[in-house]
């Protein structure tokens, strides 16, 4: 637990090594619809690959920052504090870069043939890219929150998202 002279969480920048951790905190915060709609997953099964695909990102997308919230209590095993929530931005300073920042789904949805998931997944995606052109014609900032689903973090949080 934090004291006084300690924050109850940290703050850090993630690295490819958390992001197996970053994603099952992922699926276990978001609703089947967004988990297949954002992530591409079914069920836990697609989990590896998702991670994969956020490491790639890492490796490859200079604006891509993943930013983690960690309890500064260890873990039972005296290991590091348990994620509390992470988040995934992208920072894009300038036009050229802007337009080229549309989100898309997840390349396995076509490759397993589930063209309804989708196609629903890929019109979800084109509102927002929309929307957010029209909005951000210049340099822009995204991001995308993930709360831990289980108290005592980000308690009440969750439900008013989500129910």
């Amino acid at each position: 637990m934090a004291t006084q002279d300690q924050p109850r969480f940290t703050l850090t920048r993630a690295t490819p090594e958390d992001m197996d951790e970053v994603t099952r905190l992922e699926y276990e915060c978001f609703p089947a619809f967004i988990r297949e709609s954002f992530m591409g997953c079914r069920s836990e099964a697609d989990l590896p690959r998702v991670a994969e695909r956020f490491r790639a990102e890492m490796r490859t997308n200079v604006h891509d920052l993943w930013i983690l919230a960690r309890d500064n209590a260890p873990s039972p095993d005296g290991g590091r504090g348990k994620l509390a929530a992470s988040s995934n931005w992208r920072v894009y300073l300038n036009g050229a870069a802007a337009r080229q920042s549309d989100d898309a789904p997840m390349p396995w949805l076509a490759e397993r043939g589930d063209m309804e998931a989708l196609e629903r997944a890929q019109n979800i995606m084109d509102e927002m890219n929309t929307a957010r052109k029209a909005a951000n014609p210049d340099g822009f900032l995204r991001k995308f929150l993930c709360p831990s689903p289980s108290p005592p973090f980000f308690t009440g949080f969750r439900s008013r998202l989500f129910d």
